[in-house]
């Protein structure tokens, strides 16, 4: 699935050709299954050591060398309008290994590291019909457990995002020559009222910044969220963003 333009989420594409990797998981076509929303031969299933690598390159070299402020996540997306995003079950499987990946719908999933599953060609299989659903890899800045987030730490993470997206690819990397990022998004879920993020400056005084709810980067098929846009330019340079509720996912904003 292409990522609408109007998105900066940093999704890199580890997406692999199942006719071409069949070939390579014949032997786990029998697993165990947990989830019989669909057939197993009918759902959509991708190659899990790909992935396993990625993260694991991530947890090990990555983020301690270059991008500290960063977190990784596994994506679940719709290949087509209207597709519910309700209920989506990852499910990591392998001749020794099974598991169950619930999705959620705005933050995915935070992909388990098996390097028994990788070594065994496990796959992750999707409790939906083939064709449906496409699976990227995400890349966006940590949840601060305290809620707290300095002016300057932000725009490091906002900094090494945008390191991170030109290693995607030529085209990344010539589409980051006339931008730089500017700012950052919170998403909260529409179940949230209560959640807020306000700017605070060196004087403790808390300004509310506006929210809006809309369709999770305006797909039919994501659910409604909370969305608070700040770009550092409008406001102090000492400042913090303070968030009351936990945000799923804090993206970057490039101009």
């Amino acid at each position: 699935m292409k990522i609408p333009s109007a998105s900066f989420f940093f999704c890199a594409a580890v997406l692999l050709s199942n006719t071409a990797a069949a070939q390579q998981h014949k032997a786990v076509d029998g697993g165990p299954q947990s989830v019989p929303t669909v057939a197993l031969q009918d759902r959509e299933w991708f190659a899990y050591r790909g992935y396993y690598q990625t993260f694991v390159r991530f947890r090990d070299k990555e983020q301690p060398a270059r991008y500290p402020f960063l977190r990784i996540r596994l994506r679940v997306w719709p290949s087509r309008p209207n597709l519910p995003m309700d209920g989506l079950v990852l499910q990591l499987v392998s001749a020794s290994v099974d598991q169950l990946l619930p999705v959620d719908p705005i933050a995915g999933v935070d992909l388990p590291l098996s390097g028994l599953a990788a070594e065994e060609d496990g796959l992750l299989r999707l409790n939906r019909a083939k064709g449906s659903y496409t699976v990227s890899v995400q890349y966006s800045v940590q949840v601060r457990p305290d809620g707290v987030y300095a002016m300057e730490w932000l725009k490091s993470a906002c900094e090494q995002g945008f390191s991170v997206r030109k290693t995607f690819g030529l085209s990344y990397f010539l589409a980051s020559v006339t931008k730089s990022c500017v700012g950052i998004t919170f998403y909260f879920p529409e179940s949230a009222p209560q959640a807020s993020v306000v700017l605070r400056d060196a004087g403790a005084v808390d300004r509310p910044l506006p929210m809006e709810r809309v369709p999770y980067f305006g797909h039919g098929s994501l659910p409604h969220v909370g969305v608070v846009r700040y770009k550092f330019r409008d406001g102090p340079q000492d400042g913090k963003l303070v968030t009351r509720v936990q945000p799923q996912v804090i993206d970057f904003i490039l101009e």
